[in-house]
């Protein structure tokens, strides 16, 4: 799957994530983003703030549970990788701005 880009913040983006452990990368609108909230729909999934679009998700991750809205603070990341942990998933990635800016 290609990266999945983001033109404005808030935005919510959804992808289809197939095959267990290949990691999709959803970048980080410009310096505007402070987090993003991931949800996994059917299956859980992985997410890390390191890794290449299309390959393995590395070692270093979060397991997030099927469901369960969960927030990563962007920092200084450019991008978050999600994988599917155990089987096809649907994700959901929500870039919130920071207010005033």
């Amino acid at each position: 799957m290609a990266a999945v880009t983001y033109t404005t913040v808030p935005q919510v983006k959804t992808a289809t994530l197939g095959s267990s452990n290949v990691a999709t990368e959803f970048t980080r609108p410009s310096n505007r983003a402070r987090c993003a909230i991931v949800t996994f729909d059917a299956n859980a999934g992985k997410v890390s703030y390191t890794g290449t679009d299309g390959a393995s998700i590395g070692a270093d991750y979060t397991p997030v549970a099927a469901g369960v809205p969960t927030a990563f603070d962007m920092g200084s990341a450019g991008a978050i990788f999600c994988a599917a942990a155990t089987g096809s998933t649907v994700v959901h990635v929500a870039y919130e701005s920071v207010r005033g800016r």
